[in-house]
Order: C-alpha cells, then structure tokens, then sequence
C-alpha cells in the first residue's frame, strides 16, 4: 500500500496537470508524481456535478442561496487579493489566469528547491493553491474552486487509502468546539483590559485549533483533511474512526481543559459515520445527526470529570486571605504558578498576598497579547513535556513570534498573520509547514509614548480609545492627550442572521459548505482587517472576528460607523442576499467602566436585534440606546433626522438651538410609563397616557419655528423642519417628508425622533469648546 503523505501529494499534482489552465504550474513537481495512483474515486466524490466550463470565473456561493434570486456574480479570475475592488464579487469580474500560472509557478519553484519531505511540500502547497487559485474555477461546480476541489479530493483520497489498511468502508465526519467561551472572554476585570482581553480571543479562537491538531496528529491526517476551522468549532474528514477513540479524546483533553479552566470552558466532541458516495447527495443530513449528538452532550456536561472524581462536587475549604489573580480576579492556589504583574517574576505564595499578581495562564495570555503588538507569525507546535504551560496536556500550543526561525522550538506549522507574501519573509527553510493565515484584529490603534529618550507606539487602553488619559506617571505622551468633552466608550456585538438554517437545511455535497464557510472567514477575518485600517485604525479594536460574528470596542461615534460599515460591506459581499443578515447591539459606557459589565449590555443590546420585527421580518436590525431598528428603514431614518439637526445647527448664530434637541426628549418621557414590571403592563401603561403632550409640542415648535422667520412668509429650512415637527405632533399620520418614503410606523416615529436628538447631542456637545 502507499504512504499517505505520497498520495496527499500525487492528489495535488494529478489534479494540477488535468487541468487546462493551470498545467504548466505542476512542471516543476512532474518529477514527484507516482502516476501509479488512481484518484477516480476520490474525484467523483468531491466534484459533484460535472460542469466543463474552466476558463469561466468563479461564482459567489451567496448567489441563489436559499431562496434569492439575485443576479449572478463573480470574482476576479486571480490570485486572492483582499483589497475591495479585487476581493469583492461583481457582475463584470475580469479575467488573469496569464499571471495566476506565473505567480503559482514561481512559488512551487520555491517550495520545490528546498528539498521538503513529502507530507510537508504537499501541505506547502495546499496553501499556495489557496493563495493562488481559489478564484481559479475546476469545473465542477460554478462556487467551487479549484482550491476547494484539489483540498476536498485529497482528504477523500486519504481516507480511502487509511481505511484500506483497516478494511473499513466508511467515513467520518469529526466535529468538536469549546463552549463557555463568551463568558470567558469578558470575565475579566478593567485592569490592562485591552490587551488581556485581546490574548483572551487568540487564545479562544485557537483553543479549538490545539484541540484539531491533537486529532490529525493521532489519526496521521493533514491539513486537507479540515474542511472548516473558525469561530470556536471545526470538522473534519477522516477514515472511519471508532467511538472507543472519540471517547478518549474527548476524556482527556476535557481533563486538560478543567485543570486549566475549572468548569469555565467545556469541550463538545463527537462523530458520525457515512458512506463516501452519502457525502455527494446527503451531506445536510450527516451534518444534522452530527449536531444532534453534539446538543446531546450538553445536556451531560462534565460526565467524565464527575465519574472519575470522586469529590468533584465537595466543597473545598478557602481560609484566610487569597491570593487572587490581578486581572482574572481568580483564586490562585499555593502550588500554582505566580508571578509578580509588573515584571512577571515569580512570587512565593505568602509574598503573593501583599502584591498584585498574575497565574501562569494570565502571564501566557500577557505575552501572547504583547506579541501581537508588533510581531506576526503564529506558530503551532506539539506542546513540550517540561514546559510551563496551563493547558499543555491538550498535546499542542502557540505561540506569536517575531520570525520562525528565532524559536529553538521544533514547529509544526508556521502562519504568516499580515498579509499573503509569506513566502518572501523567510529567510531560512525549516522542513515546516508555511502558510497565511487571515486573523481578524491582526493590530490595535496605536498612541506614541515616551520612553527615556525615544519613543515607541504601543496599544491603546479603553480609556484612551473612550477619550480619556491614563493617569500613569509611566505613560508618557508624546504628543498632549487632548479629551473630548463628551467620553464614551462603544461596545458593539454583531453577528450573521440565519446561518443556523443554511447549515442545517443546505447543501446535499460537501463542497458548496467548505466554500461557504471559507468565505465567511474570508471576510469576518479577513476583509475587516483592511476595512478597519482604511478608517477606523485610530479610534477602533476589533477584539475578535471570525467565523460568523465579531466584537469590537472604541470610540463611541466610530464604533457606530463601524457598525454601519460593516452591515453595507457584509450586503455587498453576499451579493445583496435578503437570506442572510447581520445584527448587532452597541452599548455605551464611560471609559473606565468595567469591560465585563459592557460587554453584557452590548450582547443583550444584541438579544434585542435579533428579535426585532419590522413589516413581517425579523432580525436585520441594529440596537442602541434602548432602541431597535431595522438597518434599512428604522436605523436610515434616525441617521436622516440626526444628520438634519446637525445641519440645521451648525450655523452658531442662527443655528437651530440645541432647546429643541431637550425639548422633544422631555415630550417624549411624557409619552414613556414611568414604571412598569413587564412588556404587557407597559403596553397597557402606555395606552392609559393622555396625548396632551401632542398639543404642547405642537405649541412649542410653532414658538420656535416663528423665531426663524425673517417675515411673516419666510420658510426657511429650520422653519419647514420644525412646522413638519408641529404637523406630526397634531397628525400623527404625518410623518415627515425626511422619512416617508422608509415607511416608519407611525407609533415608532417619537422613539426614532427621540434617538435622532440624543446622537445629535452627543455630537454637539464634542463640537463645543
């Protein structure tokens, strides 16, 4: 029987030199080809239906989805590029196979040079083909690329080859994740927030990732055999595996997870077993019995621990005073790891109680967050026996470093995090696995400190992102800190409406689900990198995206725009399909609020949108402030009435006085119960209300309105706006000519009115000396 790694790599060039476009690229590896092998089986598993169209571009796999009838669209036939004006689809994509073969030849050259072991040239390749030909059609489906195809058919070739040796005849698809994870992630305390925070997401998002590595290393597979990895889960293609295997690593890597963690973070593993030809016609339903015995086994969390830990539930005697961790407010026990916070020297335990301290996983995650500053390889390795790290029975680790060459450690694969040229930035060969890896908030906003007689950039703290200096006699500006009268610090959660269903009800193969998974990466990691260095740089921390949602801290007003930005993007990378949404919730705090609280408000900000209904349909919304809107209609018209008072004030003479920014909030209180216990007492309440406020803002912005009159006849801007303001006030039915055509309901205007001031305001009072 052959090797895996020799059929991983003949399933590579086989597929290479078949195809039309792309043939001279597989020249330079013709020499390490076995053409013994045959991958017929493979291949029909993995292109689905046949479509010999290979000189067309590739479609987007948002077009059609569902229920959509959208007008097709396509990307540039060329090598990934994740500028908009390449990256994006569109209807009149063009065409550079020419320069793709050069670009893809010249790199196997590279690889081909060094002289890598088998197993590892294939898996160096299995990234150049995903640099260069994941726009590159196959001709086996207009979403699926080339790319998608030669990595599908490699993984389906290995595990025929491994189940041939077992004389198995079916297939496994492995799925796991960490659950517990968002509590975790904001589970800290204000102090050194924003970088301990930003590590506390590398390390949740790769958590799964040791996990992963620890499954292919046992099984002998390789990277193609991961058909999704992102946003705390993944899946895998594997030979048949036994459910005695599964057990096992699903035991001790949950023991590994408790020591580390406690009952914070859980592991969900499990897999289900298909015939190869089930994964062309029935892989939403193998997908559906997966997630069901994966829902089954959080109904039994902790099973393993509890059977085999006696006194797992006894109570455990705390006396005296504890030594708590200065970020984590964790107890830290005697036997621990601790060291001291500002130069992370270890402590003796009875030291510990009289200094601010860190565990050894705090210290881990502080390095890990410093490194991101200004380093940007990540490197996964096998964990060492001998090494101090929390959560190093898992088997596998990471680390953040400066150039791969620079660690002693032996790594297993090595990621470039700033952009795709990775293979320019090594110096020196190792027999390592090199790749791009996309990585959402790969940079903070930075601010220039002093120090001795030089200065350096360094990550902005949350007080400085919310316009607040740090009163650190260390910190030292270079340039004077300048607060803006009005700080706050926005806190925003967004995540994909309906992914769930598409999942769950979607494609019959398993190639159009590798390609929509990819692309949401591509764009949660990849995508917002360049949005937010285009505008937002400055002002903005993407804390975590990928997968399918994000989480983003910064300035108050920016993080709205952002927002807003995200939510056009995302419509404009999904080719405008109504199926799949974005929602999202802001919350805003004072800078030094505790992160833990905001992050609480912003998610249930969040909870809010997602239940929103607007003429029939829920979700699409945005909530902030109390309130929820739809991004089309109800957010549109806020941002109208809010860019008109603005615009009406700016003049600081004849400018629409800010009175009336407080006087329609003070109407608008009137028209709010002033205590209710739950939504059916306030929907009563609200009725029992007697509309004389109507009468009375009707009064005042007629006052108001005649004060801008030069005569009697004269109507101005200010005057027609604030007569339309009266008019709706005496007709409710009237709304104004701002808004009319977003089909505002009537009895949501007030509120929308009311949000408009407020944003107005805050605006205002930063435009005032």
């Amino acid at each position: 029987m052959q090797s895996i790694q020799n059929i991983y790599l003949s399933a590579i060039i086989h597929a290479l030199h078949k195809h039309p476009v792309l043939k001279a690229s597989a020249n330079p590896l013709l020499h390490l080809w076995d053409k013994t092998l045959s991958f017929d089986e493979a291949e029909a598993i993995a292109k689905g239906d046949l479509e010999k169209h290979v000189h067309d571009n590739v479609q987007s796999i948002f077009v059609g989805l569902g229920k959509a009838q959208n007008p097709k669209q396509y990307y540039n036939l060329q090598s990934l590029n994740i500028s908009k004006d390449n990256f994006f689809p569109k209807t009149n994509a063009h065409k550079n196979q020419g320069a793709i073969v050069l670009e893809l030849t010249s790199d196997i050259q590279k690889l081909v040079r060094v002289g890598f072991e088998t197993g590892v040239l294939a898996e160096n390749l299995l990234h150049l083909l995903e640099k260069h030909t994941v726009n590159v059609p196959c001709g086996f489906g207009a979403s699926v690329s080339f790319y998608d195809f030669v990595k599908l058919k490699s993984a389906v070739a290995i595990c025929f080859a491994a189940n041939v040796a077992k004389k198995y005849t079916t297939f496994s698809l492995i799925s796991g994740g960490i659950s517990g994870v968002q509590s975790y992630l904001y589970d800290i305390v204000s102090k050194k927030a924003s970088l301990n925070l930003k590590a506390r997401s590398l390390y949740l998002q790769l958590l799964p990732e040791l996990v992963l590595n620890r499954i292919l290393k046992d099984l002998g597979l390789y990277e193609a055999n991961v058909l999704y990895a992102s946003g705390g889960n993944f899946y895998i293609l594997a030979p048949k595996v036994d459910d005695e295997q599964v057990q096992n690593w699903r035991n001790a890597i949950s023991q590994a997870l408790f020591e580390a963690h406690g009952t914070a973070l859980y592991l969900e593993l499990d897999a289900t077993d298909a015939l190869p030809d089930e994964f062309k016609y029935k892989t939403n339903f193998i997908f559906k019995a997966l997630n069901d015995k994966l829902s089954a086994q959080k109904r039994h969390k902790f099973s393993y621990l509890i059977a085999h830990q006696p006194d797992f539930f006894e109570p455990v005697e705390v006396g005296g005073e504890q030594v708590r961790d200065a970020l984590t407010n964790e107890v830290l026990a005697k036997g621990d790891l601790i060291l001291d916070l500002e130069l992370r020297n270890p402590v003796v335990y009875e030291d510990a109680k009289s200094q601010e301290v860190i565990g050894a996983l705090t210290n881990f995650l502080m390095d890990s967050g410093e490194a991101l500053e200004d380093n940007h390889w990540l490197t996964i390795r096998q964990a060492e026996a001998n090494a101090i790290e929390p959560f190093k029975t898992i088997g596998f680790t990471f680390k953040i470093v400066s150039n791969p060459e620079a660690s002693e450690n032996p790594f297993c694969k090595v990621y470039y995090l700033e952009d795709l040229n990775y293979l320019s930035k090594i110096h020196r060969f190792a027999s390592l696995s090199y790749g791009f890896r996309f990585y959402g908030g790969d940079d903070y906003p930075k601010i220039k400190i002093k120090t001795g007689n030089h200065s350096r950039a360094v990550a902005k703290t949350f007080s400085e992102l919310g316009g607040m200096a740090e009163n650190d006699k260390k910190r030292l500006y270079v340039q004077e800190f300048s607060e803006p009268r009005f700080k706050r610090l926005g806190i925003l959660r967004m995540d994909v409406d309906g992914l769930g269903n598409i999942f769950i009800n979607g494609f019959a193969s398993l190639a159009p689900y590798m390609v929509l998974s990819r692309s949401l990466d591509y764009f949660f990691k990849g995508y917002l990198n360049e949005l937010w260095r285009n505008d937002f740089k400055n002002d903005v921390q993407i804390v975590y995206s990928g997968g399918d949602d994000l989480f983003v801290v910064g300035k108050w007003d920016k993080v709205i725009e952002f927002a807003e930005k995200i939510r056009t993007e995302f419509k404009a990378w999904v080719c405008q399909n109504d199926c799949l949404s974005i929602s999202g919730g802001i919350a805003f705090v004072t800078p030094k609020f505790p992160i833990i609280k905001a992050a609480k408000y912003s998610g249930d900000a969040e909870d809010e949108a997602k239940k929103h209904e607007f003429n029939g349909k829920l979700k699409n919304a945005i909530s902030m402030l109390g309130v929820t809107m739809n991004w089309d209609n109800e957010y549109k018209a806020v941002g109208l009435l809010k860019n008109k008072i603005l615009s009406l004030a700016a003049d600081k003479k004849q400018g629409l006085a800010t009175s009336f920014i407080y006087k329609i909030s003070g109407f608008y209180e009137k028209t709010e119960p002033k205590k209710f216990i739950n939504k059916a007492d306030y929907d009563v309440k609200k009725k029992e209300i007697a509309p004389t406020w109507r009468w009375q803002m009707a009064y005042d912005m007629k006052r108001m309105s005649e004060r801008y009159k030069a005569n009697r006849d004269d109507k101005n801007e200010k005057v027609q706006f604030l007569e339309e303001m009266m008019n709706w006030a005496i007709l409710p039915n009237e709304i104004p000519i701002l808004c009319k055509s977003l089909n505002v309901h009537k009895d949501t205007f007030f509120k929308l009115l009311n949000l408009a001031c407020i944003w107005a305001s805050y605006e205002l009072r930063n435009q005032e000396k």
